[in-house]
This record gives C-alpha cells, sequence and structure tokens, in this order.
C-alpha cells in the first residue's frame, strides 16, 4: 500500500517548491578523496524546503506540519488549512492560522534540510545527498555544517526583518566562525534560499553597517560588499537562483495550477498557496523582466502568439477573451508593470496589495555582493514562460472567470522552474565587485535534481573543501 502511495505521489510535483515528488532512479555513488582542510557551512533552503512544526497557543509539544504527505492525502483539507497562512495588506504581514505558532525544526542543525517528511525521508530527501557527501569527509552537524530552515510561508524581506531572521541569521554566521578557530563561513543558498542570502549580504548587513558607521561620525560607505562580510564570509554559493523572478510563481498565484499532491486539486492548490509570502518573493521582476533588458533569450525559446515586439518579449502572463464563435478576441499580455491587473480585475485585493508590496523589494537592482560567487544552475530544460489564460467574453467585454480554470502553459528553457536569464542574472557581478564570480550550468538537470546531480555535488565539495 505505501508503495502505491508513493508511485502515486510521484506522479504530481512542482519544482517552484524546490520538491520534485519520488524518483527511483539511484544516483551514482559520489566518492571524495579525503579532505585535510573543511571550511564551515550553512545551508539555506528554498521554498517549501524547511520542515516545519507547530503547537497549539498555550500548548506544550510541537507537532511535526511540514512536509506531511499521509495528512496531505488523508486529511486533505483539515492539512490545507493547517498549512495555509493568513495576510494583512494593510500592514503587510503574513502569518499562520487562527491559534496556532509555528517554527522551522532544528535551526542550525541539518534534521529540518536533510529531509522534509520524517515519516517518508527517501521520499522526501532534499539536502540529503550533499549533507552525505559533507559527513563522509569529515563534517560535522553543529560543528562546521549548519542549516537555516524557515517558514517560507509567510517569509518575505519585509517579514524576515520584522521576525528578526536576517538577525539570526547573522549569529549563526557568527557563531559557525568562532568555532571553527576564525575561518570564514560559505553561504550556500538553494532557490529561494539565494535570494535570502543576498538580501542579507547587500541590504541587511550593508544597512547595519552603515549605522553604525554614521555613529561613528563615518557617513561615506563602500560601493561593494562590507567590513562584517570581509571578515565572517568565504563566499556566497549559489545553487538554482530565480534572481529575475520565475513566471511559475505568477502562474500558482493567479490561477489554478497542481501542486505535488495528487490528492489536493489545482483549485485548492491556489486557495493554499495564494498568501504564502515566499511565492511573492519569486514573482518575476524587473532585473530581467524589465522593458529595455528581457528579450533575446526568451524571443529564441518561444513561439509568441503576441507581436514580435520587444514589448512582448518581457510578457510573463496571458488572458484571452473567447468570443461566442470560439476564437480569441483579445489578448491581454501581462507584464510586471501590471501583474495587479490579474488581482485587481478578479476583485483579489488583498493579492493585489501582496504584489505592489514585494514589488518595492524584488524590483530593486540585484547588487553585486562583494564576496566570491561560484553560481551553479541546471539548464536546457523545459521551463514556464508564461501562463495563458482565457475567459469567455462578457456583457462586459471582460475574459469572465478565467482565473477558476487552469491556464495553457508556454515553454521555453531554464531549469525546470526559472529561464535562464533569470538564473544567469548573477554574471554581470563580474564587471561589479572585484571578487571572483565563477559559474557552472549543468546541461539536462533540473532546479530539484541538480541537488543530488554527481558532476554538481563534486564540483560543490572542491569549492568548501580541500
Amino acid at each position: 500500500m505505501l508503495f502505491i502511495f508513493i508511485l502515486l505521489l510521484s506522479r504530481v510535483h512542482s519544482e517552484l517548491f524546490a520538491f520534485e515528488g519520488a524518483s527511483f532512479k539511484q544516483d551514482e555513488n559520489i566518492v571524495i578523496s579525503p579532505r585535510n582542510e573543511l571550511d564551515p557551512v550553512i545551508l539555506v533552503p528554498g521554498l517549501a524546503g524547511s520542515r516545519l512544526e507547530y503547537r497549539e497557543f498555550g500548548g506544550h509539544d510541537y507537532k511535526h506540519m511540514w512536509l506531511d504527505f499521509v495528512k496531505g492525502t488523508v486529511e486533505t483539507d483539515k492539512y490545507i488549512k493547517l498549512i495555509s497562512p493568513n495576510y494583512n495588506s494593510t500592514s503587510d504581514i503574513y502569518s499562520s492560522a487562527e491559534g496556532i505558532e509555528v517554527r522551522p525544526t532544528d535551526f542550525g542543525g541539518i534534521k529540518g534540510i536533510s529531509s522534509l517528511d520524517p515519516t517518508l525521508p527517501l521520499v522526501s530527501d532534499y539536502f540529503a545527498k550533499m549533507i552525505n557527501t559533507m559527513q563522509k569527509v569529515g563534517y560535522e552537524a553543529g560543528q562546521n555544517l549548519f542549516g537555516a530552515p524557515y517558514d517560507f510561508r509567510i517569509v518575505t524581506p519585509h517579514m524576515a526583518e520584522v521576525l528578526g531572521l536576517y538577525n539570526q541569521f547573522k549569529g549563526l554566521v557568527e557563531k559557525a566562525y568562532s568555532l571553527n578557530d576564525g575561518k570564514k563561513v560559505h553561504l550556500v543558498g538553494h532557490s529561494c534560499g539565494c535570494a535570502f542570502i543576498h538580501q542579507f549580504l547587500t541590504i541587511y548587513i550593508r544597512e547595519q553597517e552603515k549605522q553604525q558607521n554614521q555613529k561613528n561620525g563615518i557617513f561615506v560607505q563602500r560601493e561593494v560588499g562590507s567590513d562584517w562580510a570581509d571578515k565572517y564570509i568565504e563566499s556566497f554559493i549559489s545553487i538554482s537562483g530565480p534572481y529575475g523572478g520565475a513566471p511559475e510563481a505568477l502562474s500558482f498565484l493567479s490561477g489554478p495550477k497542481q501542486w505535488m499532491f495528487f490528492t489536493i486539486s489545482a483549485e485548492k492548490t491556489n486557495q493554499m498557496v495564494k498568501y504564502m509570502g515566499g511565492v511573492y518573493w519569486m514573482l518575476p521582476n524587473a532585473n530581467y523582466y524589465k522593458q529595455g533588458i528581457c528579450g533575446q533569450e526568451q524571443k529564441q525559446n518561444i513561439n509568441n502568439k503576441i507581436n514580435d515586439t520587444e514589448y512582448s518579449d518581457c510578457v510573463v502572463s496571458e488572458v484571452e477573451i473567447i468570443g461566442d464563435d470560439g476564437q480569441v478576441k483579445q489578448s491581454i499580455p501581462i507584464t510586471i508593470d501590471n501583474m495587479t491587473w490579474l488581482f485587481d480585475s478578479t476583485q483579489r485585493d488583498d493579492q493585489s496589495g501582496a504584489v505592489d508590496h514585494i514589488k518595492r523589494y524584488i524590483d530593486d537592482q540585484i547588487k553585486a555582493p562583494g564576496v566570491k560567487v561560484h553560481i551553479f544552475n541546471g539548464a536546457g530544460v523545459d521551463t514556464i514562460q508564461r501562463t495563458i489564460w482565457t475567459g469567455k467574453e462578457n456583457e462586459n467585454k471582460e475574459p469572465d472567470e478565467w482565473w477558476k480554470k487552469t491556464g495553457r502553459e508556454i515553454k521555453g528553457k531554464g531549469d525546470s522552474c526559472v529561464p535562464s536569464a533569470s538564473l544567469r542574472i548573477p554574471l554581470k557581478w563580474k564587471d561589479e565587485q572585484e571578487q571572483i564570480v565563477d559559474n557552472v550550468e549543468y546541461e539536462g538537470t533540473t532546479h530539484f535534481k541538480i541537488m543530488s546531480h554527481k558532476p554538481f555535488i563534486e564540483d560543490f565539495m572542491n569549492v568548501i573543501s580541500r
């Protein structure tokens, strides 16, 4: 029975959430030569890549919350209610369901990121392959190997500050440095974890340093990096980083799209994720999808229905109005400039507010972090470039209830989740900082499977150890 359950589980997945579903293909054994020097490492997971646990207000014991395939399958509606966060668009605050408090499992350790469902670890492995390889050469959890899980459901750049997550992460970096006799630390992010690390280094740390310098009468700030990072950070290792965002994130927020649970419909999935802060963090942004920037790579990969103009290359979604004859009467292109129309026009005001709020952060220029950067990405895999939604023309000449139907996906090339152009944005840092920025792409490797890809793990190990 369990085997049948796992087979069904493997049929539905989405790499947007850093997890593909079960895979029964065994990767080659990874053999790493003995190492004499191990640098401290902190692993930061992507969206949905952290175990979460909860307890009722006033309770004592925490219970496992995420990921739980059995509850998501057997007690579907109850599980959706437990997982789904709330959102206040006035204050831009995300929160858990009423009556419970939620925390990531084992912050600073590796239990919260190695595998996500403790009852089905082989099916839900995440950093497990990387961690096992590191441990074989002498890495020890809590000594020179650390994890930084977070509640991806409610975390945005704003919420990370509100919840004190950046300060907590800073403390973990300094602890790793201290425990290893002053060895600098590698910050390793996967997917949305890259966005977290980048925001931490280029916004939070620099702002802290600016404020401290001003107290000391210093009012000139360096263009790139920080004194703190010079002292504590060996490198930023970016794995599948969605720096320009991912149109798939917009698809999940806009309408029905099924996720990893075969028992949860596309419609219920939309209800569950529509207020997840981490999904908004991954929306397409101005670092690529801005008129005058986007274009060439997308033009090569998409057979556009819209006029082939510079503007059309920036389209991240589309809504078609269907006439009585079944033909398309009008196509409404959606770019980063009018994404809120998807929600304003359908009376989903809170979601429109969430988009407005997150754009203040994600549309900022992706600046060089001022530390060594190692970029690892998958490439050459079919990846959503836009979703086309359709609705019959109503009496107001508008598309009727398009957001209640599954859209049609137009694909180009990327890592199965993030388009290549978005993944490659950090390459411009080569011209913006003196520290090295190197890049490796693995053809045919996906957003999630890169984590267990033998060539990647070998390259990764050569960066963090010698």
